[in-house]
Order: structure tokens, then sequence, then C-alpha cells
């Protein structure tokens, strides 16, 4: 076959022609961008499964009226039972007897137009009928145990035998049966000064503790072997919008890919977008659009373009006794704590 030699010129009209049929859109702006600032895409050799929900949600836990406990504020006074009440982070765990619990922040909510997490520092526990987690996806059956007087977005581990249960100010509490609860103190987790680091989630794989937090615009991550001593933190993944602020993330490893979700709090003052969202839809007051990341490593996720965007605030994915997995989500569709099924498709 003969050698075909092309100047410069026709060269370059070559490169902008294929450019150009192959969709690029902008051909000054991807000759501007600098490689690293370009999302990537090269995940191993093998496309990675992407997470789908596949069934409408259903509300398994619905609050029930319940006295309020704390502190008086503005609008909340201790000893007033409050009709409707609001879940926010949570987890799941299943307890010694095989039975599911889920334990989450919430507050009173009957007062319209109060403070966000006003008369917060409690944690809902809701207990799952007998059986598995498929038989307990059914409406409301989840039932209200009494509150725990426990601040910040909660996470539960179960370690051996014992349960620990911390939340975003890395307050450490330890019980056997997840209702009496002994505290352990802190863990010692150095923490970035003026960071809102919040939500955490613990990834057990390989003999290390992932421990992810949201960290204002970014997520970050410690490490432990022994959930004693732990490494400095580090972002794994930085937010692409200077408004955009990651909550509720959910660290996962599925099919040797690791895979990051989280959930987005817009903080930029154009309330327009948020209720756009909801219309014709309440409660509104949480955005429910999270992202999902994947890496063959559970320390980057940086520059990378998402592989799916859920519905759903402050996600849980939770792997059943089958191997199923399902997907929460707090007062989105409905106020109380939501379930659906989530399945991995084929990214091919």
């Amino acid at each position: 076959m003969k050698r075909i030699i092309l100047n410069h010129s026709l060269m370059t009209a070559v490169i902008y022609f294929l450019l150009w049929i192959m969709g690029t859109g902008n051909i000054a702006e991807a000759e501007v961008l600098p490689k690293q600032s370009q999302p990537k895409d090269n995940i191993g050799a093998h496309a990675p499964a992407i997470p789908v929900v596949t069934t409408d949600y259903v509300l398994i836990y619905k609050p029930q009226p319940d006295v309020y406990k704390g502190r008086d504020t503005k609008n909340y006074k201790s000893g007033e039972i409050y009709n409707t009440w609001q879940p926010n982070d949570h987890t799941f765990i299943q307890g010694p007897n095989g039975r599911w619990h889920c334990i989450g922040i919430t507050r009173p909510d009957d007062v319209l137009d109060d403070e966000t997490h006003e008369a917060g520092g409690f944690k809902f526990h809701a207990l799952a009928p007998m059986g598995p987690l498929e038989q307990a996806f059914l409406p409301e059956t989840w039932i209200d145990q009494p509150k725990i007087v426990f601040g910040g977005a909660p996470y539960v581990i179960k370690i051996q035998d014992t349960y620990h249960l911390i939340n975003s100010a890395y307050d450490h509490l330890t019980s056997n049966d997840l209702h009496n609860w002994n505290n352990n103190g802190k863990l010692q987790i150095k923490r970035e000064k003026g960071k809102d680091t919040r939500d955490p989630h613990v990834l057990y794989w390989n003999g290390t503790y992932y421990l992810v937090n949201c960290n204002d615009r970014s997520v970050n991550i410690v490490t432990s072997t022994d959930f004693v001593n732990w490494s400095d933190p580090i972002d794994i993944y930085v937010a692409p919008v200077e408004s955009w602020r990651c909550e509720s993330p959910t660290l996962l490893r599925y099919e040797n890919k690791f895979y990051l979700f989280w959930c987005l709090w817009d903080s930029s003052p154009d309330r327009d977008k948020l209720l756009a969202l909801y219309k014709d839809h309440t409660p509104w007051s949480y955005d429910y659009r999270t992202f999902v990341y994947v890496s063959d490593t559970p320390t980057d996720f940086h520059n990378r373009k998402p592989i799916a965007q859920l519905k759903g605030h402050a996600p849980e994915i939770i792997k059943d006794e089958k191997g199923h997995y399902f997907i929460s989500s707090a007062d989105y569709p409905q106020r109380g704590i939501n379930l659906a099924r989530l399945e991995w498709k084929s990214g091919k």
C-alpha cells in the first residue's frame, strides 16, 4: 500500500472535518480546554455497570406523631406532641436476629416556614417486619421505636458482634442490639478548618475502612484498618459547579469497580430552580438529584462524567440477603423513608 503524505493545511482540514462529523459541537472549545479539565471516560478495560431504579418508590416508613423532648426553640416546645416529623439522612442495618432497622435524622415539622433544621438532635428508629428485606418492601410497615438522642447524620456498621453508630461530628456509640447504646466518645479524625464536613458513610473492603463525608463542594475520605487510627482526609471528588454542595455520599464496590453516589444541594440563591423541580409535588424542601460516578479506585473520582443521575434524597444503597439491591430516599417522593429496587444494567 502506498504511503500517503498530507501537507499541513490539508491535514488540518481533515481533522476539523472529523471533529465535526463526530459531534464535538465546538471545535475551538475542544482545542482550548486543557486535557486535565476534560472529564475522564477511561475506566478500566470494560464498561462499568450502570445503576438504574427499576420500580416506583414505596413509602415503607411514615413518621407518627410523637412528643418532642428537646430544648425549646422558636416554634417547638419540649413536652408538646407534634404530628409531623421530617426524616433526612439515614442508614440501614440488620439486627442480631436478622430483622432490618433504619435509623436517621428527624425533627418536628408542624410549623410552616420554620427553620430548615430547627429542633433537630434526634434519630428516628424504624423497625421492619420480621423477614428478609424484600418482604419488608411494603407500604408503611416499618414501626417507630423510641427516638435516639444523638445529633447529626448517622451511619451504622457492624464490626464482629458490635454495632458502631457514628455521626457528622464523629461521635461514636456502640450497641449489641441496636436499642441500647453506650457512648464511646469520638473517632479521632482530623477535620478541615472552615469546612462543613458531615454525612458519613463507611465502606469496608480488603481489610480497610473507607469513611467518606461531604465537605462543602467536595467529597473527602479517611481510611483505617482498625476503626481507631485514621488517615488524614483527602478530597476524592470536587463538584463541577461553584454553587453545588455534595450531600449524603455513599461509596460502594460492585463488580471490581467503585461507585460514588452523592446528592445535590445547590447553594445558589435562585430558589426558582428548586421550586421548579417540585412543581405539583409536596414535600418540596429537599433536592432529590443524585449523581453517580465510577472509578477503579475508591480514592479518586476527580474530573469524571457521571454515569447516572437518579431521583432520591440522601439515598442509601442496600444489598439484601439474596444479593439484590435497593435504593432509599428521605422525603421524596413522600414524607418519610421511601424504598425502590435498584438494578445494575450493562454499560455496553
